[in-house]
């Protein structure tokens, strides 16, 4: 397990989602897959021969609108409650309603982000660490 300091407060997430969450998230998360595939290799179809100069914007892809066309918010929901093994925040990680009172920005996004990178295996530093072979 690690630990991260999100808006200030600490969040304990775990190594691996727990297949109680993650079964549901299969086909989600191959969708979301597929979609943040697709808009890299647009971004690198459209660099031709800039491809160099367009590195940053193949890694700044629009990850807030993939994840909205991608996820519902039931699977937002649990790939956190997967995701996370304890918290600091107002939500209770055992109902569903965990995230509803999340700031979007400061919280919700950076706990999905790291969810993500769990759900697909890759640890903070990109290296494969386990897990789904997906990416």
């Amino acid at each position: 397990m690690n630990e991260q300091i999100i808006n200030g407060t600490r969040v304990v997430f775990r190594d691996s989602i727990p297949a109680k969450f993650g079964w549901n998230l299969i086909l989600p998360m191959n969708k979301l897959s597929e979609a943040t595939v697709a808009k890299r290799q647009a971004i690198i179809d459209a660099a031709g021969e800039n491809l160099p100069e367009s590195i940053g914007a193949i890694s700044a892809v629009d990850m807030i609108g993939i994840l909205q066309n991608s996820l519902s918010w039931q699977n937002i929901v649990a790939l956190v409650r997967g995701a996370v093994q304890e918290w600091g925040f107002d939500g209770d990680l055992s109902t569903d309603k965990c995230c509803d009172s999340l700031d979007t920005l400061a919280e919700l996004i950076p706990l999905i982000s790291r969810a993500r990178a769990i759900y697909f295996g890759i640890d903070l530093s990109g290296e494969a660490a386990g897990g789904s072979t997906n990416t």
